[in-house]
């Protein structure tokens, strides 16, 4: 599911790169493209982000009381990189919900 095989035959990823999406499957050539996923995956791995900084900041904050400089110093990269970690195993989930929830009927 998180792997980034493709949902139908498991075989292959569906991903070039880190985040660009297949048009289609090599092995079963499930067009892959055509699950409209939308920003969900974006805006699950922002929510989830955001809440994990601001509530590091918010500890930081009341145990040490840091200035300015220091939160920005120390938030800016740890939420660059949490979102690139959340991205993307949301959105092959998301892909992967969109091809289960097409192929139910």
């Amino acid at each position: 599911m998180i792997t980034g095989l493709c949902p139908s035959c498991g075989e292959v990823s569906i991903l070039n790169g880190y985040l660009n999406i297949k048009e289609h499957c090599s092995c079963c050539k499930l067009k892959i493209k055509t699950e409209d996923i939308g920003d969900g995956a974006a805006w699950f791995s922002m929510f989830i982000t955001s809440i994990i900084a601001s509530l590091g900041a918010l500890i930081l904050e009341l145990y040490f009381h840091p200035n300015l400089w220091v939160h920005i110093l120390v938030w800016v990269p740890i939420v660059f990189i949490l979102v690139l970690l959340t991205l993307r195993p949301i959105k092959l989930l998301f892909i992967y919900f969109a091809y289960r929830n097409r192929n139910m009927d």
